[in-house]
């Protein structure tokens, strides 16, 4: 039978996955939500939700902080996300379903359990950076995951204007794909410059991306975003 990711899969679906692509990570927090090889999932729904495509910008011990989309969906404030925070509202972190890296990363940053954080607007803007000698355009979601040391401060890319880069949130995939960006092996150590910054032209308002709500064997009822059932491979059970 031919197999499809599960993003393709129609409402009403029956579907039983074969494998999952992607690093250990991934597949241990797909894992967690009861999401593994030889799991059957039923489609309930799909579709978009209305909110905004931006990072977000929150409010923590008086310091603005950038947060990527899918690190807020990991972030826990009570029984809901930090992504699902709304304007000024004010709530404690509770949790994070994190790797230690980007846990350690974000407590540099003052993100740390039982702290209050407020989200205070949405930003959307890309950035040229150079790295290593080398020109580098990235997104805001992307260029909040790299930590810079300037000057003996810890701040993310976004904020920065000449450093050194010490660390990031999102684990080794995301540094992979910065060093095959940069064909470098190891962007650690390495001096970044930000050169200039410009509005996000491709910037949807109005939608926060393409989700699925599924019923895992016939019992628990998750939702997860696009990019995770892009990297679910599954074929129709019978």
């Amino acid at each position: 039978m031919t197999e499809f990711q599960l993003s393709d899969a129609k409402k009403g679906e029956k579907l039983k996955i074969l494998r999952i692509d992607g690093g250990e990570h991934i597949k241990k927090e797909l894992k967690k939500e009861g999401i593994d090889v030889g799991s059957v999932v039923e489609v309930i729904s799909k579709g978009v939700d209305v909110g905004h495509t931006g990072a977000l910008i929150v409010e923590v011990k008086n310091r603005e902080i950038v947060i990527p989309r899918g690190i807020a969906l990991k972030i826990e404030i009570g029984d809901k996300s930090l992504f699902d925070l709304k304007p000024d509202e004010i709530r404690k972190i509770s949790g994070f379903t994190l790797d230690k890296n980007s846990i350690e990363a974000l407590k540099k940053l003052g993100i740390e359990y039982g702290v209050d954080v407020k989200l205070k607007d949405y930003l959307d803007k890309a950035y040229i950076f150079k790295i290593n000698d080398k020109d580098i355009e990235l997104g805001i979601g992307e260029a909040a995951k790299i930590l810079v040391n300037e000057n003996g401060n810890i701040v993310q890319a976004p904020f920065c204007n000449e450093g050194e880069i010490c660390n990031c949130i999102g684990g080794s995939e995301f540094l992979d794909k910065i060093e095959k960006k940069l064909e470098i092996k190891d962007v650690i150590g390495k001096k970044i410059t930000k050169i200039s910054e410009k509005p996000c032209e491709a910037s949807e308002k109005g939608v926060k991306g393409e989700s699925m709500t599924l019923k895992i064997n016939d019992d628990k009822v998750i939702t997860i975003g696009k990019g995770k059932a892009e990297k679910i491979w599954v074929e129709f059970y019978i």
